[in-house]
């Protein structure tokens, strides 16, 4: 007779909210301390959950799972509006640089550039949502503290050409 195996660690989708704490604790145990800052919005327990935390001074995270869909979706949110048009242009066209489930948007409430993806919770390995969560916030730190891009110079205007007839 064997006996169950207990230490056997959460599924993504028969044991949602245990799996995204172990895989939040991969990604940053002090960051992602449960007991610390975490606000868990208990309107959406019925069909999912949300983990929200701050990420420092100007960036907040949060990580939901959606019943119904068997989805996970991960947003790092900038806590500055973005006061350069310029930038969410950019980040904006980076979109089509992205795998699909990966995306730029802007608030339109708060004009606050986020950055969220999503993964199928469906045969999903935990270290694999802790390196996308990972990817995703080292993906707008850098963006957002990457040096403001520089206009494209105009092209020279072309002199006569040099050929005679």
């Amino acid at each position: 007779m064997t006996s169950p195996d207990t230490n056997e660690l959460p599924d993504a989708t028969t044991a949602p909210f245990e799996f995204a704490l172990l895989a939040l604790n991969l990604v940053d145990q002090e960051a992602f301390a449960a007991d610390d800052g975490t606000d868990t919005d208990g309107a959406v327990l019925d069909g999912g959950f949300s983990l929200q935390y701050s990420l420092g001074q100007s960036l907040e995270f949060s990580l939901s799972f959606d019943e119904e869909a068997g989805d996970y979706t991960a947003a790092v949110r900038s806590t500055q509006p973005l006061l350069a048009q310029q930038l969410a242009l950019i980040a904006l066209q980076l979109n089509h640089l992205m795998p699909q489930e990966r995306r730029f948007s802007v608030d339109a409430l708060t004009q606050c550039l986020v950055l969220h993806e999503t993964w199928s919770g469906e045969n999903l390995d935990m270290v694999e949502l802790a390196e996308g969560v990972r990817d995703l916030i080292d993906a707008m730190v850098l963006f957002l503290s990457s040096p403001s891009p520089v206009t494209a110079p105009t092209p020279p205007v072309a002199e006569k050409s040099m050929l005679r007839v």
